[in-house]
């Protein structure tokens, strides 16, 4: 018996107590009692409430899980795509550099071929560093 209810007999009538643990013990084993306490005082055992409630509890955290995890997700795209981005920016910009580097070096060469004179360049160690072919 649940300690919410109880039955009531006069003092000293154990036969009677006998009498009702016993029906109450078959209806139980045939599961009669279950149907019984369903139909008449609603959810049958505590248990079953509490394991809804955990599993309640469990989805709610697990939602809230997912929610964050797919904001982190879209959030970190966000940032990948800029840098991306950035580093598209970038590269183009480096071979904007590049191509001015070898134009300048083509018209340098150009310079230093078309004249008649022999023109050399020599760095701070006395090493030549460049020459015309003149």
């Amino acid at each position: 018996m649940t300690p919410e209810y109880c039955f009531a007999v006069m003092h000293d009538n154990f036969e009677l107590v006998e009498t009702f643990d016993e029906g109450l013990a078959g209806l139980k084993a045939s599961g009669e009692y279950r149907e019984i306490y369903q139909r008449t005082l609603g959810r049958y055992g505590p248990g079953d409430a509490k394991i809804t409630r955990y599993l309640l509890y469990g989805l709610i955290v697990l939602g809230i899980g997912l929610m964050l995890a797919l904001s982190a997700v879209g959030f970190l795209r966000g940032k990948i795509r800029a840098h991306a981005e950035e580093l598209v920016k970038e590269s183009q910009s480096r071979l904007k550099l590049l191509e001015q580097v070898e134009e300048r070096e083509a018209t340098i060469n150009l310079i230093l071929n078309s004249t008649a004179e022999g023109i050399f360049g020599v760095d701070i160690e006395g090493t030549c560093t460049f020459f015309n072919h003149a």
